[in-house]
């Protein structure tokens, strides 16, 4: 047998442990089948429990001491999920690290749909690459009790060159595929793209006119208005400045990509911003500002100011409801800012960028 590599082939993983704990086929032909010998499929299963894709519970009453040192400075954190990892500098490796965001995030998805108690729920899902890697692990069955939401409306143009941005309403979409596609259980709406191609001042006041223009849609403000019902929010983290992130990531990475034609980088790191989720952006403190909206989002027509924006996912926490977001790699200053911020109570991260953020480094 080849000598076992040192971080192992998620989908290997995840093939082996189907395989073996679900189909309970026999290692032998498991071996067979992945071209390697008992020994790779041993290595395989234990990889598979230590990256976390296959759980086997045994029950604890004390915290790691990560979790334990990232709630201390965020009282307002329920849970830290810890997917085991090594430092990130490729591009393979973070896209590696994703997968496995992804995994442990669809797992705890399908818990809480589980032990939901209470009739429906209703899940709200932000757009972007994390979100999904999410969606799209989350196992395929029927959850007539589940009810997705967007958290913002954005239309979709011919792409730029460096744009790659997932928008909302796919992600939306492939969850309620895996659903079931149950009628009536996905919510969105459909706007047209801006027209703008140039960022500066003339294009945010442009932007500002259309959102007042959206506004007075009557189907689409009972789409935003239906998504105060949002019990659970999927959010990712996208930064205004890819830092030390490879070539190949930095558009991946960067919020800029959305918001090329409207605002420049430069210009949002001159206002404070360092980063964004659901086409919100803030700062350092998990703030944002009136003229950082740049889509219809979440609480866009709340009567109390403090539920707009930011402020719906700040409630959310406030309340109770589960706020979650995954990253780590490149993203720690903005996962710092928004638990800062309280937008989110809900963590999936690897090691190291939760050694990081409990540094705050």
């Amino acid at each position: 047998m080849p000598r076992p590599q040192k971080v192992p082939n998620t989908a290997d993983m995840v093939l082996a442990a189907q395989l073996f704990y679900k189909q309970k086929v026999p290692r032998k032909q498991i071996a067979d089948r992945l071209n390697t010998d008992l020994r790779g499929v041993a290595w395989l299963l234990a990889q598979a429990e230590k990256f976390q894709i296959v759980n086997i519970q045994i029950h604890q009453t004390v915290e790691s001491e990560l979790e334990h040192q990232i709630r201390k400075l965020f009282p307002d954190v329920q849970r830290v999920l810890l997917v085991p990892g090594e430092h990130v500098e490729t591009a393979p490796q973070y896209l590696e690290m994703q997968r496995r965001y992804a995994i442990a995030t669809a797992k705890y998805f399908d818990e809480l749909v589980d032990h939901h108690k209470g009739g429906s729920l209703h899940v709200g899902v932000s757009g972007g690459e994390t979100v999904l890697e999410i969606v799209s692990a989350v196992p395929e069955r029927l959850r007539k009790n589940l009810y997705i939401h967007v958290t913002s409306l954005m239309g979709r143009g011919p792409l730029q060159k460096s744009g790659n941005q997932i928008e909302p309403a796919v992600n939306a979409s492939i969850l309620w595929s895996r659903s079931g596609l149950v009628p009536g259980h996905c919510q969105y709406a459909t706007v047209l793209p801006y027209t703008i191609q140039k960022p500066g001042t003339e294009a945010r006041k442009s932007v500002a006119a259309e959102l007042r223009a959206l506004s007075e849609s009557q189907p689409i403000r009972a789409v935003i208005d239906a998504m105060d019902r949002i019990q659970v929010a999927f959010l990712g983290i996208s930064m205004v400045n890819a830092g030390r992130a490879p070539a190949a990531l930095q558009n991946r990475v960067a919020v800029s990509a959305i918001l090329q034609s409207i605002v420049s980088r430069k210009d949002l790191e001159s206002e404070g911003a360092i980063a964004a989720t659901s086409s919100w952006v803030f700062d350092e403190d998990g703030n944002s500002r009136d003229d950082w909206n740049f889509f219809l989002s979440a609480g866009h027509f709340a009567k109390d100011e403090k539920r707009k924006g930011l402020g719906f996912f700040k409630q959310m926490v406030q309340d109770g409801k589960k706020v979650i977001v995954a990253g780590g790699p490149f993203k720690v200053p903005g996962i710092r800012a928004a638990l800062k911020g309280k937008m989110f109570n809900v963590l999936v991260t690897d090691e190291v960028s939760a050694q990081q953020i409990a540094r705050g480094k």
